[in-house]
């Protein structure tokens, strides 16, 4: 006899730690879920296909989490043809770090039924919809379901993974700027072009820490990656925060050393594959990149970000890769990223976190 669940848990095999802590809140709850194991048949191969197919099957609903780790992985999109062709009604998640017009067209997401996981609401919300669609009285359960998503640590897990917001600040010394060299300070009009872009760094990374969000810098970068770590650290040390809240990202020392030893054509060709690959690694969960700055390196490294669908923001009168790639991005224009102003405001940091805020057009 096939076994029977309540949901099926779609997601990302990076994704894995955050499925596993829904499953566990759904047990809490009184519910059970689906979540592929770890010795599950690599995805794609038939005794893969069999489990899968049998386990959506086997569910009330299909609840695909999207992240920004998923959004474009092929074996979710598989898994929810499969929910379609058997159909499966779809009650989507998604994290803090994605929008809905992200996935608006995805097959099978439905506004109403898409859930924000970082919330208490729309966790309830989702435990006892999940509940009504299984056959179980929804009244009965609310108190219970309030009490579970309120009070317990399994919710507190979920909650916390899911309102998690990367943001990677990256750039550099632009080369060669008559716009950097125009750059000044509101808060010290005499402090040179460098002194006023560590401001900057240091300014952003703590807004960004304080209005909530998760920041990642290379702290080997001079005036920005230095800066924005020396200011997590600052905070962290004044506010107690979670050592979690600040990564170190970012290749400069391995790009800087490749680009100046490596001659021969064919290594180069080698070279450039594999920092595109490591780039992809450490820019595929990050919800936006802030560039300040920047050359040749933190220009590619904002190509191979709008390639994966990352929000880029560039400050624009910075100068360098932020100035040239700035009309590419979807904030161009917008206060405080105008290239005519040339003059950094204390404001202007909390100004781009509220633009983070807001969805992108």
């Amino acid at each position: 006899m096939e076994r029977s669940y309540d949901a099926f848990v779609s997601f990302a095999d990076s994704d894995r730690e955050l499925a596993l802590k829904l499953k566990a809140l759904f047990k809490v709850a009184g519910l059970e879920a689906y979540v592929a194991t770890q010795d599950l048949a690599e995805a794609g191969e038939p005794r893969w296909r069999r489990e899968i197919t049998t386990a959506i099957r086997s569910s009330a609903v299909f609840v695909p989490i999207y992240t920004r780790r998923s959004l474009d992985r092929r074996w979710v999109m598989y898994e929810l043809g499969v929910a379609d062709c058997a159909a499966k009604k779809v009650f989507a998640t998604k994290t803090a770090a994605v929008t809905f017009g992200e996935i608006r067209d995805l097959p099978g997401v439905d506004e109403p039924f898409v859930y924000e996981i970082g919330t208490p609401a729309g966790l309830s919300n989702l435990l006892l919809n999940v509940a009504q669609q299984s056959g179980r009285d929804r009244k009965k359960l609310e108190g219970l379901v309030h009490n579970v998503v309120n009070t317990s640590q399994e919710a507190e897990s979920v909650l916390r993974a899911a309102r998690t917001r990367w943001i990677f600040v990256a750039g550099s010394r632009p080369s060669n700027s008559p716009t950097f060299q125009r750059l000044r300070s509101m808060k010290d009009a005499g402090a040179t072009p460098e002194i006023v872009l560590e401001q900057i760094s240091a300014e952003l990374t703590t807004a960004l820490l304080t209005g909530g969000f998760h920041a990642s810098a290379c702290p080997q970068v001079p005036h920005v990656g230095v800066a924005s770590a020396r200011a997590a650290t600052t905070w962290r040390t004044h506010g107690g925060i979670d050592v979690e809240r600040f990564r170190i990202r970012g290749m400069y020392p391995i790009d800087r050393t490749l680009r100046a030893t490596i001659q021969e054509d064919s290594q180069k060709r080698l070279m450039q594959r594999l920092i595109e690959e490591y780039r992809q690694s450490y820019l595929c969960d990050v919800e936006a990149m802030i560039v300040l700055g920047g050359n040749e390196g933190t220009e590619e490294e904002t190509i191979a970000a709008l390639n994966l669908g990352v929000r880029v923001i560039c400050v624009p009168q910075i100068g360098g890769t932020g100035e040239r790639m700035a009309p590419r991005t979807s904030d161009y224009g917008r206060e405080p990223l105008k290239p005519e102003h040339n003059v950094w405001k204390p404001e202007c940091a909390e100004a781009i976190v509220r633009l983070l805020d807001k969805a992108s057009l």
